[in-house]
């Protein structure tokens, strides 16, 4: 642990981003707790839909899962998972209805919104 926290120091001071990915509420939950002792700049948390860049994704989360995190997160979040552009326009308002502040790094992670098919043949 003293390593980690070592690094953590040295992130924090030299205001480097910093973000750990979360897929369920037992890893948001940590990562708030690693925000509230240590240092973090954001939470990936996804996928909110089914990603093409992998096949051994972890569990879809869905949009109704984003908005019970967005409510109760304190920092900042980075949606991902499966955003194309035929859902991207409802993860963005789901960002500007469930956020009750505004938090800089707030935004959406998008493989999917470029690449079309089997990632690995893009």
């Amino acid at each position: 642990m003293y390593l980690y926290e070592k690094l953590l120091d040295f992130l924090k001071e030299n205001k480097l981003l910093f973000g750990l990915s979360t897929h369920n509420d037992k890893e948001v939950d940590n990562a708030i707790n690693i925000w509230k002792n240590y240092y973090l700049s954001y939470i990936g948390f996804g996928p909110i839909y089914k990603p093409i860049s992998k096949e051994d994704h972890d569990p879809i989360v869905g949009t109704e899962k984003l908005k019970d995190i967005l409510s109760k997160v304190p920092l900042s979040v980075v949606s991902i998972g499966g955003i194309t552009l035929e859902n991207i326009s409802s993860v963005i308002d789901i960002f500007h209805s469930y956020r009750k502040e505004k938090y800089e790094l707030d935004s959406i992670a998008a493989i999917s919104l470029f690449f079309k098919g089997n990632f690995e043949e893009n």
